[in-house]
């Protein structure tokens, strides 16, 4: 469709971000604990959150991309910060266990894209749609 590919590109980016820090988070808890991290169900159950939210997201990601509509991308640009702030409070649990004293996580890499930083005027746009529409 006519969408701008921007905010897609940094949806993409941010997927693939997040896949990047999950597996960069099961090595360093595979060092750690060497004979498995199940019986640490605070790292266990984080790392299903991690993969939950990558899952949707990469899902919502492919389905705008295959289906294009401004309501379609407003949606999954606002379901991504929601996505990205929830993976990075998972990602935080792990590392405070796995690697405290480097501090924080880094997530640099997992930034707010410039092309969706702004989610109350999206957020508005959505209700101001689905208001119209009832």
């Amino acid at each position: 469709g006519g969408l701008s590919a921007e905010p897609l590109s940094d949806l993409t980016r941010l997927v693939s971000s997040m896949k990047r820090a999950t597996l960069t988070s099961l090595l360093r808890a595979l060092v750690k604990y060497p004979n498995g991290f199940e019986s640490t169900q605070k790292i266990a159950g984080a790392f299903a959150d991690l993969i939950t939210e990558i899952y949707a997201l990469e899902s919502a990601v492919l389905r705008t991309k295959k289906n294009p509509s401004a309501d379609k991308l407003d949606l999954t640009v606002y379901y991504a910060g929601i996505a990205r702030r929830r993976f990075i409070a998972s990602a935080e649990k792990i590392f405070d266990h796995v690697c405290p004293a480097s501090g924080e996580m880094d997530v640099a890499s997992l930034k707010t894209p410039a092309s969706f930083a702004d989610s109350i005027t999206t957020g508005q746009r959505i209700a101001s749609r689905v208001l119209t529409a009832s």
